[in-house]
C-alpha cells in the first residue's frame, strides 16, 4: 500500500512538470509584442489577421468602429513587426465567425500626430479582462497589410547641399515645414548630426518637387538628442515655396601631437591644439593604471584626473615601471570633444638619479556606445525548472499528509482493543 502511494506521487511529479513545462513553453510571449495569427498560415487570411501579447498568450484585438483609426492602428502594427507601413489598399478589420479567442484589447486609439506611435503599447487602450473564451462582440477583428518600401529608418536625419532637413517617417524622406522653425529644432538637429550645436543656425531653404513636405511642428527644448525625442504636433498650412534648414557648424577637433618630456622629475605631457576659441573652458587629462592586482590589501594609486587650461600637464604621483594610458580632451561649456591618447610607463627611480620614462603614441577616438536589452521568452528548460521546484514542494507535503496518515492507522490499531 505504502509503494503504491510513492508510485502515485512520482506519477503527480511527472504530470506536474509537463503542465508547468507546458505553461511557461507554449505561452512565453513579450507583453505588447504583435504578430500575425500563424493559424492562418497558407490560407486566404495570412499575413491578415494580426495578434498581440497579453498575460503571456497570444489574443486578438477589436476592431474599431472607425475607418481612419484603424488605419493609424495598421501603421503602428506594420512599423512594430519591421514593416515601413500599412498598405493604402489594404485591409483594417475583418469578420470571422466564429470569433477566435481570446480578444485581449476591445479597442486602441493612436493619436493623429505627424509621427506616429513606434509601439502599439503606446496608443491609448481599453484592456478586457482575462477570459479564456471572451469573444470580439461583433466578430471583427484587427488586420493589416503591410508592405516594406523603406528607403530609410524612422527618425533618421539628412541634410541636402541646399541645407534642407530631411527626416524619415514611416521609411520614406519628408522635408519639414519652416513655419514654427527655430534656432532650437535647429540646434537639435545638428547634434543628431554629430555637429556642433551651440552653432546652429536655422534656414528657409528649397527642395526638389519630388520631395514631399511634412505637415508637422516640433516643440524643443533644445537639449534632445534627436528630432524624434521632440514633441510634434499637425500644421494645416506650410509657408508655400520654402522649408526648415539649418546651417550646422563642425564640432571643435581634439588634441594632437602629444608627446613626454621625460628630463624632468616628473613626466610631462604636452600637446598642441589648433581649435582654441574664446568657449573652450580647460583642457581634462586622464591617467589610467592598465594592471590589475588581485590583492584587495594593496594600496595604490591606479588613476590621475586633472584640469588645465595650458598645453601641458606635470603627471605627479604614478607608479614606477607601471603603463599608463594618459588621455586629453578639450572641454567646452556644451560638450568635450574626443580624446586622444598615449601610452606612458614610467621608470624605476633611485635615490639621487632622474625619473626616466618610455612612451608609445596610440591615438585614439572615444565613442558612444548604445546598449539595448531584450525580453527573451522563458525557455523550456526555464519551465522544466520551475515545474521541477513546485512539483518538489507539492511531493513534500503530499508526503507528510501519507506520513500523518499512516502514524495515525498505526496509532489506532495499536491502541484498538481486542474483542
Amino acid at each position: 500500500m505504502l509503494f503504491k502511494r510513492y508510485q502515485l506521487a512520482h506519477i503527480l511529479i511527472c504530470v506536474s512538470i509537463a503542465v508547468v513545462a507546458v505553461e511557461f513553453a507554449e505561452g512565453t510571449c513579450t507583453r505588447g509584442a504583435i504578430r500575425y495569427d500563424p493559424e492562418y498560415n497558407n490560407t486566404s487570411l495570412n499575413n491578415t489577421v494580426v495578434q498581440i501579447c497579453f498575460n503571456n498568450r497570444w489574443g486578438y484585438i477589436c476592431a474599431n468602429s472607425d475607418g481612419g483609426a484603424r488605419q493609424r492602428i495598421a501603421n503602428v502594427i506594420c512599423q512594430q513587426m519591421g514593416y515601413s507601413r500599412h498598405s493604402d489598399t489594404g485591409i483594417t478589420e475583418i469578420w470571422i465567425d466564429p470569433a477566435p479567442t481570446p480578444s485581449f484589447i476591445e479597442w486602441f486609439y493612436c493619436s493623429v500626430k505627424p509621427i506616429s506611435q513606434q509601439n502599439i503599447l503606446d496608443c491609448s487602450r481599453s484592456v478586457n479582462s482575462y477570459q479564456p473564451n471572451l469573444k470580439c462582440p461583433n466578430y471583427y477583428i484587427a488586420a493589416s497589410n503591410c508592405i516594406n518600401t523603406s528607403v530609410c529608418q524612422n527618425g533618421q536625419i539628412q541634410l541636402l547641399d541646399t541645407n534642407a532637413v530631411l527626416l524619415c517617417v514611416n521609411g520614406e524622406w519628408h522635408a519639414l515645414c519652416n513655419t514654427t522653425w527655430s534656432s532650437t529644432q535647429a540646434q537639435v538637429v545638428c547634434r543628431q548630426l554629430g555637429k556642433n550645436a551651440q552653432g546652429a543656425i536655422p534656414d528657409n531653404v528649397s527642395v526638389p518637387a519630388n520631395i514631399s513636405v511634412l505637415q508637422a511642428g516640433f516643440e524643443c527644448n533644445g537639449n534632445e538628442k534627436f528630432l524624434y525625442n521632440c514633441l510634434d504636433y499637425r500644421l494645416y498650412s506650410c509657408s508655400s515655396g520654402t522649408v526648415a534648414g539649418v546651417i550646422c557648424e563642425n564640432l571643435p577637433g581634439p588634441p594632437s601631437n602629444l608627446t613626454v618630456d621625460s628630463k624632468q622629475s616628473d613626466i610631462i605631457l604636452h600637446w598642441e591644439y589648433t581649435d582654441r576659441n574664446s568657449d573652450m573652458s580647460n583642457f581634462s587629462v586622464y591617467c589610467k593604471n592598465m594592471i590589475v592586482y588581485s590583492q584587495p590589501h594593496i594600496k595604490f594609486k591606479s588613476e590621475l584626473n586633472t584640469l588645465t587650461k595650458n598645453n601641458n600637464a606635470t603627471l605627479i604621483g604614478l607608479l614606477a615601471n607601471t603603463v599608463y594610458t594618459c588621455c586629453v580632451s578639450a572641454v567646452f561649456p556644451y560638450m568635450k570633444t574626443e580624446s586622444r591618447c598615449i601610452n606612458v610607463t614610467k621608470g624605476f627611480q633611485e635615490a639621487g638619479s632622474s625619473t626616466s620614462s618610455t612612451i608609445s603614441f596610440t591615438p585614439t577616438a572615444t565613442a558612444t556606445v548604445a546598449s539595448s536589452s531584450s525580453n527573451g521568452a522563458i525557455s523550456w528548460i526555464g519551465g522544466i525548472f520551475i515545474g521541477i521546484i513546485i512539483s518538489a514542494v507539492f511531493v513534500i507535503i503530499l508526503l507528510l499528509i501519507i506520513k500523518i496518515v499512516i502514524t495515525r492507522r498505526s496509532e489506532d490499531k495499536q491502541f484498538k482493543p481486542n474483542k
